[in-house]
């Protein structure tokens, strides 16, 4: 019940720009093991990068 109400914690800005960075040259299968981040996250941080820019560092 408790994970039902948790909220959603974003991820850091480092570990998503690690992640896209990753994407450059490896699947999305192989970017989700290495990082254990969702293939839904990854689609839809690439989608929001490409239509607004990378975010600033």
């Amino acid at each position: 019940m408790a994970m039902m109400m948790a909220e959603k914690i974003p991820l850091p800005i480092l570990q998503l720009n690690h992640a896209m960075a990753l994407l450059e040259d490896h699947s999305y299968a192989q970017v989700v093991k290495l990082t254990g981040i969702s293939k839904s996250t990854l689609i839809r941080e690439r989608k929001r990068r490409r239509q607004f820019g990378a975010p600033e560092k």
